[in-house]
C-alpha cells in the first residue's frame, strides 16, 4: 500500500509543481514550483524511508556509475558551497532563482527515489505517458500566450515567443528536448515488436512529435536550434555507422536532410539583410541577430570573458554554487550590451558557470558524471536490442549538452534531466555486471528499532517541511504584500492622508513579518526588496518625505540592509541600495551624516567592483551634492577612462546626477550637449527615461517628440513609448499625428485603452 501511494506522490512530483503559477508570491512564475516541488519530494521521503525499513530492495543500486557519479557531484556541491565566499547563499540562493545546493538535493533525491521504486516497465511507461501530457498542458499554455490578443490565464498580453508555465521562453526548449525523448521511448515500447524500420503507424506519436517541435522552434532561442541541431547531427552519424547497410534510403534521407539544411541557413544568412527574413521573426532571431557586438550573444561573449577572469582568481575550489555575482561584480565589464544595470549571477554557460562556482574540484567531478552517463549510452548502443533505443537518448542528451553552452540549469531543465536520467538507468541497470545489481535480502529493523525509526522519519519529514516549504511560502507572500501594499500607497490620486498612513503601516507590518520568520531561504531577499522597493519608486517619494510612517520604514529597511550588508559582504545590489538610501535620506530628507554614510558604503562598493558604473555615479553625485567638486571631477574622469570613454559619456553622466539633484534645467543643458555630440540616448531604455522626464520638468516637448521620433526608430514595438509620443504630440498641437500614434500604442497593447 506504500508502496503505491508513493508511485502517485512520485507521479504527482513531475506534474503538478510545473504547472503552478503563484500570483500571490513574489516571482510567481519560479517560486511556487519550486515550494510544491519540495512539498512532494519530502512527502516521498517519508514515505519511501518507511519502504526501506521493511526491505532493502528499495535501496538504489549504489554501485551504478551514474548514482554513483551523481551523488559524488552533489557532495562536491556540498564542499565548494562551504569554502565559497557566501556559504548561506550557496545553500539557499534566493527566491528569483530558487535554486542552490537544497534545492539540487531535492533533485538528486527525487532521481534516487524514482530509481529505487520504478522497478517494472510498466511504472516507467505511466510516468512517460504523464510526462508528455504534462508537455502537452505547457506547450498549449504556451501557444494561447503566443496566438491570443486578450487575457489569457494570468497573462495581459500576447507573448512574442512561446514560454510556456515558465517565464521564459529560453527554458521552454529545453524541456521539450526531454519530452521529446520520452515521446520517442515511449513509441519504441508501444510499436510492434519488428525488425527496425521507420513506419510510423502510430500517427498520434508522429503528430505529438510534430507539435512539440513546432513549439520548439517557435520558442525562438537559439542556443536551443544550436543544441538540436547539434543532437540531430549526432544522430545521424550514429545511425548512418550502424544502420547504413540495412537501411541505406533512410541512412541517406537523412544526409540529404543534413545538407539541405545547413545549405538552406547559409542561404538565408546570405540575405539576412532582406524583407523576407527581417520580417519573418523566427528567421531574424536565428540569423539576423546572431552578432558579435550587439544582442545577446555579444552580451553572452563578453560575460563569458568576464568569467575566464572570475576563474583565474578562485581555480581549484571556485567562489561558490550561486556565488558567481561576487566573482562578476569584481572583473565587471561594464561594455556589456544590456538595458540597464548589469548584476549578472549566471555565466549563461553551464561549464563556465561550475568552474567559477566550484573550481577546478567540481568541474572534474561534473565531466566525470557526464561520462558516466555516455558511458551508460555505449552499454545501450552495443546492445543490439536496445541499440536504436541508445542512438535515441544520446542524441537528446547531446542536445541538452550543446544547448547549455549558451544557458544554464534549473528548473524546466531539471524536470526533464532527472526523469531522462532515471529512464537511463532503468534501461541499462539490467546490462551492467551482475557484481553491480543490488542484494536483495529483506531489511527488517527489530521490533525495538522500528518505532524510534518512524517517529526520527517523521520528525525529520515535519522539520523539512516547514523548514523549506510553509516557512519560505509565508516570507515569500508577506514580502509581496510589503511590495503591493507600499506601490499602493504611491498612487497618485487614489489617497487620502489617511490611507496613505493606513497603507505605509500596513506595509511596514507585512514587512516585519517576512523578517520575523528569517528564513534563510527569504531573508536575504526580504531585506533587500524593502530597499530595491523604496528606490524604485523614488520620483514618486515627494509626498512621503513628511510621513512619519515612511520615516520608520526606511529607518527599518536601512538597518536590516545593514545587517545583510555585514552577513553578505560580496552582495554587490546592497552596497548600491544602502547608497541610494543614504543619499536620500541626505538630500530629501536632510539628515546629518547620511552623505558620507553614501560617500563610505559606495566606497567600500568600489572596492569589490572598480568599474561598476552605478558606484562611480552614485559617489560622484554625493560629492557634488557636498560641494566636494574635485572629487566629483575625479571620479567623473575615472568614469570616461575606466567605464565609458565616448565624447558625450560626461555629460550623459551629469545629466543623470543633476536629474537626481532635481537641478532639472542643468540635467537638460547636459543632455541635450550629449545629444548633439552623438549619444545614441535609444539604447539604453532606463537612460533614455530619465532624460525624457527632465523634459518633462523642463516643459520641453518639442525635444520630447524629438527623441520620441529617434528612440521608436529602433523601438517599433513599444507600445508605452508610442502612447507617451502621442501625449507629447498633442502637447506640442499636432493632433493627426497625437491619433495615429495613440492607435499604433492601442494596437500594439489593447490594454492602454483603460488608462
Amino acid at each position: 500500500m506504500i508502496e503505491k501511494i508513493l508511485k502517485i506522490f512520485l507521479y504527482l512530483t513531475i506534474f503538478l509543481p510545473p504547472l503552478v503559477i503563484a500570483k500571490n508570491l513574489l516571482f510567481p512564475f519560479v517560486s511556487g514550483k519550486a515550494y510544491l516541488f519540495r512539498f512532494f519530494v519530502e512527502i516521498s521521503l517519508f514515505l519511501w524511508l518507511l519502504l526501506i525499513l521493511k526491505n532493502k530492495r528499495y535501496l538504489p543500486n549504489f554501485k551504478n556509475p551514474l548514482v554513483l557519479t551523481l551523488l559524488t557531484f552533489a557532495f562536491g556541491l556540498i564542499i565548494t558551497g562551504f569554502l565559497g565566499v557566501d556559504p548561506i547563499h550557496s545553500f539557499f540562493s534566493e527566491i528569483e532563482r530558487a535554486d542552490g545546493i537544497i534545492q539540487y538535493l531535492h533533485w538528486v533525491l527525487y532521481f534516487v527515489m524514482l530509481i529505487s521504486v520504478f522497478k517494472e516497465r510498466k511504472d516507467w511507461q505511466i510516468f512517460g505517458v504523464i510526462f508528455v501530457i504534462l508537455g502537452i498542458l505547457i506547450s498549449f499554455f504556451g501557444w494561447g500566450q503566443y496566438l491570443s490578443d486578450h487575457k489569457f490565464f494570468f497573462y495581459g498580453e500576447k507573448r512574442p515567443r512561446i514560454e510556456g508555465t515558465f517565464g521564459n521562453p529560453d527554458y521552454m526548449p529545453v524541456f521539450l528536448i526531454f519530452v521529446m525523448a520520452f515521446l520517442i521511448w515511449l513509441y519504441l515500447e508501444f510499436k510492434e515488436k519488428e525488425k527496425f524500420k521507420f513506419d510510423w503507424k502510430n500517427t498520434g506519436f508522429l503528430f505529438l512529435f510534430l507539435f512539440f517541435l513546432a513549439t520548439f522552434i517557435f520558442t525562438q532561442t537559439r542556443g536551443a536550434y544550436f543544441g538540436f541541431g547539434c543532437g540531430f547531427l549526432l544522430f545521424v552519424g550514429l545511425f548512418n555507422v550502424f544502420y547504413f547497410k540495412k537501411q541505406k534510403k533512410i541512412a541517406l534521407s537523412l544526409l540529404i536532410l543534413v545538407f539541405l539544411g545547413i545549405i538552406s541557413w547559409s542561404v538565408l544568412f546570405y540575405f539576412k539583410d532582406t524583407n523576407f527574413v527581417k520580417s519573418n521573426p523566427i528567421l531574424k532571431r536565428a540569423v539576423v541577430d546572431i552578432s558579435l557586438k550587439h544582442g545577446s550573444l555579444a552580451q553572452r561573449l563578453r560575460t563569458w570573458k568576464v568569467a575566464l577572469n572570475v576563474f583565474k582568481e578562485k581555480p581549484i575550489f571556485g567562489w561558490g554554487p550561486e556565488n558567481f555575482f561576487a566573482g562578476f561584480n569584481k572583473y565587471l565589464d561594464p561594455r556589456i550590451p544590456r538595458a540597464g544595470e548589469p548584476w549578472f549571477d549566471k555565466v549563461h554557460n553551464q561549464y563556465l558557470q561550475i568552474l567559477c562556482e566550484g573550481g577546478i574540484f567540481l568541474f572534474i567531478l561534473y565531466l566525470i558524471l557526464i561520462s558516466a552517463v555516455f558511458y551508460l549510452f555505449i552499454k545501450l548502443i552495443k546492445n543490439k536490442e536496445k541499440r536504436f533505443l541508445g542512438i535515441v537518448l544520446s542524441s537528446f542528451y547531446f542536445a541538452y549538452l550543446t544547448q547549455a553552452i549558451f544557458l544554464f540549469d534549473t528548473f524546466p531543465m531539471y524536470l526533464g534531466l532527472f526523469p531522462f536520467l532515471g529512464l537511463l538507468y532503468f534501461e541499462t541497470n539490467s546490462l551492467l555486471k551482475k557484481d553491480t545489481q543490488p542484494k536483495k535480502e529483506v531489511l527488517c529493523l527489530p521490533n525495538y528499532f522500528s518505532l524510534p525509526a518512524k517517529i526520527i522519519i517523521f520528525l525529520l519529514t515535519a522539520f523539512l517541511l516547514i523548514e523549506c516549504v510553509w516557512l519560505p511560502y509565508k516570507s515569500n507572500k508577506y514580502l509581496r504584500l510589503y511590495i503591493g501594499a507600499y506601490s499602493q500607497a504611491l498612487k497618485d490620486g487614489k489617497n487620502t492622508r489617511f490611507n496613505l498612513q493606513k497603507l505605509l503601516t500596513l506595509a511596514i507590518n507585512y514587512f516585519d513579518e517576512a523578517l520575523k520568520i528569517n528564513s534563510p531561504f527569504t531573508l536575504t531577499d526580504v531585506q533587500k526588496r524593502g530597499g530595491w522597493t523604496i528606490i524604485s519608486h523614488s520620483n514618486q517619494i515627494e509626498k512621503l518625505k513628511n510621513s512619519k510612517e515612511f520615516e520608520n520604514l526606511s529607518q527599518k529597511v536601512v538597518q536590516e540592509l545593514e545587517k545583510a550588508n555585514h552577513k553578505h559582504p560580496y552582495d554587490p545590489q546592497i552596497y548600491f541600495i544602502l547608497g541610494k538610501i543614504y543619499f536620500f535620506q541626505a538630500f530629501d530628507l536632510k539628515k546629518k551624516g547620511f552623505s558620507e554614510k553614501a560617500e563610505r558604503i559606495l566606497k567600500k562598493g568600489l572596492e569589490l567592483s572598480p568599474r561598476r558604473p552605478s558606484y562611480l555615479v552614485g559617489l560622484a553625485q554625493v560629492y557634488v551634492f557636498q560641494g566636494k567638486h574635485q572629487k566629483a571631477g575625479e571620479i567623473l574622469d575615472r568614469y570616461t577612462k575606466e567605464v565609458d570613454s565616448s565624447s558625450w559619456s560626461l555629460h550623459r553622466v551629469l545629466g543623470e546626477i543633476f536629474y537626481a539633484l532635481k537641478q532639472y534645467s542643468k540635467a537638460e543643458k547636459k543632455y541635450l550637449e550629449a545629444i548633439d555630440i552623438g549619444w545614441p540616448f535609444w539604447d539604453s531604455k532606463t537612460e533614455f527615461e530619465k532624460m525624457i522626464l527632465t523634459f518633462v520638468k523642463t516643459n520641453n516637448w518639442n525635444q520630447i517628440v524629438s527623441c520620441y521620433e529617434k528612440y521608436l526608430k529602433f523601438h517599433p514595438k513599444d507600445a508605452l513609448s508610442w502612447y507617451n509620443y502621442a501625449i507629447a504630440l498633442q502637447q506640442v498641437g499636432k493632433l493627426k499625428e497625437s491619433q495615429r500614434a495613440l492607435n499604433q500604442a492601442l494596437k500594439l497593447n489593447p490594454k492602454l485603452k483603460k488608462q
